[in-house]
């Protein structure tokens, strides 16, 4: 009986301290949507800033004219990674052209949405960063989250926004059995 008693004693002391080792699960988990790194995981990621917050103002990308001067009458959404490989691409609609980029080519309900949203109206720097976060929600939306968006020139004059779009995509995957758990 003694025994039976230090038992549920010692018990009692060691099941509250477990129950706060457990880890609330993050809804987030799971989902590709962006901002959706999960913070109070166990194996919690670091929260890395996007690019379009290092650089704001795309100081890295030709600019021709002054921002807010033009219009908007031309985006191309490239996939070539090269200066030299870019081309205007295939006109999807007047005005918005794709080159090497097969979602965008096969999806054309964003790509109306963008003609009508932005398509010959005022172009400057707060429309460019719209354009590029919504072509990358587009791709969390479809369940592409390895992808890079970023304006690669932007010409105010003649009003031609260049968009690159690269998706990473897994060459070959490799498992070597368990290594932790019994077989």
């Amino acid at each position: 009986m003694r025994i039976l008693r230090f038992i549920l004693v010692g018990l009692s002391l060691v099941s509250p301290t477990a129950g706060f080792a457990q880890y609330v699960p993050d809804p987030s988990i799971g989902r590709n949507l962006p901002d959706s790194i999960p913070e109070t995981a166990p194996d919690t990621f670091v929260r890395r800033p996007s690019e379009l917050q290092l650089k704001p103002d795309f100081t890295d990308v030709p600019i021709v004219g002054t921002p807010g001067s033009g219009v908007l009458h031309q985006i191309i959404f490239s996939g070539a990674i090269s200066p030299k490989d870019r081309n205007d691409g295939i006109v999807i609609f007047p005005g918005l052209n794709v080159d090497r980029v097969d979602l965008l080519k096969q999806d054309h309900r964003f790509l109306q949405a963008v003609q009508k949203e932005f398509l010959n109206k005022r172009l400057d720097l707060a429309v460019v960063k719209k354009i590029s976060s919504e072509t990358l929600h587009f791709y969390f939306k479809h369940e592409r989250p390895l992808v890079f968006v970023q304006p690669v020139s932007i010409d105010y004059e003649k009003g031609i926004l260049r968009i690159e779009v690269v998706e990473a995509t897994l060459g070959q995957k490799v498992s070597t059995g368990s290594k932790w758990f019994n077989e």
